[in-house]
C-alpha cells in the first residue's frame, strides 16, 4: 500500500518509521520545510515533496497519514475525502464535530477515516467527567491529564471536559 506521510514534524517521522517497520509499503512525505523534507530522506530514504500536489500527483498514494498541526487536519482531511483516499488523522479532538460530520458522510463508502483520539475513549478521562459533573470533584477550570505510552514516551493530553 502508498502512504503519503502529511507533515514530517514529529509525529509525522514516528508514522514514516511505524509505516516502514510493518514492511510491504510505500511511503512518501510532505512538508512545507525543506530541513524536515531533507531529514526524512537522509534519516528513512522516503522520497518527499515540496508541495501536495506534486505529491498527490507522482506519487499516486492509497492512503493519508496527516500529521501537520491541528490548525491543518481538517484541511488534509476534506481534501482526501474529495480524492477518494482514506486517511489516518492524528489527534484532531479540538475538531471533533467536523470529524463526526467527516465520518457520517464517508460511513457509506469505502473511504475509512481513522482519527487518533485513543485518549478520547479511555475509561480514566470518562470518569473523571462523570465525577466532575456529579459534582463530586469540585468545579475546575481545566484539568491537566498526563498518561505515559511505551517504556521510553511520554504523552501530555489536556481534557477541556467542560466546553
Amino acid at each position: 500500500m502508498k502512504f503519503l506521510v502529511i507533515g514530517l514534524g514529529s509525529m509525522g517521522k514516528r508514522r514514516v518509521r511505524n509505516l516502514t517497520a510493518l514492511g510491504d509499503n510505500e511511503v512518501a512525505g510532505f512538508d512545507l520545510r525543506e530541513d524536515r523534507c531533507l531529514e526524512a530522506i537522509k534519516k528513512y530514504g522516503i522520497t518527499t515533496f515540496p508541495d501536495i500536489e506534486s505529491a498527490l500527483k507522482n506519487f499516486c498514494p492509497d492512503a493519508l497519514v496527516i500529521s501537520t498541526s491541528p490548525a491543518y487536519h481538517m484541511q488534509y482531511a476534506w481534501m482526501g475525502f474529495e480524492l477518494g483516499l482514506s486517511c489516518f488523522i492524528e489527534a484532531s479532538v479540538v475538531e471533533a464535530d467536523l470529524i463526526l460530520e467527516l465520518h457520517t458522510i464517508t460511513a457509506k463508502s469505502t473511504i475509512l477515516m481513522a482519527p487518533s483520539c485513543t485518549m478520547r475513549h479511555f475509561p480514566g478521562p470518562k470518569k473523571i467527567k462523570e465525577l466532575i459533573g456529579q459534582g463530586i470533584i469540585g468545579k475546575p477550570l481545566n484539568i491537566n491529564y498526563q498518561t505515559g505510552q511505551g517504556a521510553h514516551r511520554r504523552s501530555r493530553l489536556r481534557q477541556w471536559l467542560f466546553i
